[in-house]
């Protein structure tokens, strides 16, 4: 993977959460990216049917 190059007004924050956390604030609509809501939706999809 290359280097991450946000613009120069784009504030990004790294943050380790637990992903039950993580999909309940998907839920409340406190995450609303779309690819990341996508993905965080997908890998629960993925759990329930024991894939992951």
């Amino acid at each position: 993977q290359g280097t991450a190059t946000p613009e120069e007004t784009e504030q990004l924050v790294v943050k380790k959460l637990p992903f039950q956390e993580v999909y309940q604030m998907v839920l409340d609509g406190n995450i609303t990216d779309s690819m990341s809501v996508a993905a965080i939706l997908k890998a629960k999809l993925m759990m329930l049917n024991q894939e992951l």
